[in-house]
């Protein structure tokens, strides 16, 4: 698997403050893919992922149990959110 995700980001916030980060997905690969996608705090935060709205949850789309880009063709990408 080849993918790019881009920008990436490392942030630092207080106690109480919430942050939404966009990025952009992209199969670089040479055939179709779903990417499973996670996302991960060091402190234990909750991170949800979204669609580029900001309010859509992001789903499992293939049905292994983890939220996905939902199949991305060659080259193509996906813009997504974090909060």
């Amino acid at each position: 698997m080849n993918i790019t995700i881009n920008p990436p980001h490392t942030e630092y916030l207080q106690a109480g403050k919430y942050i939404n980060l966009s990025h952009t997905i992209t199969n670089n690969s040479n055939s179709a893919d779903t990417i499973d996608l996670e996302a991960a705090s060091t402190l234990g935060l909750t991170i949800e992922l979204f669609a580029s709205d900001g309010v859509t949850p992001l789903t499992d789309t293939d049905s292994d149990g983890k939220v996905d880009t939902g199949i991305l063709a060659i080259g193509g990408s996906i813009d997504i959110a974090e909060k």
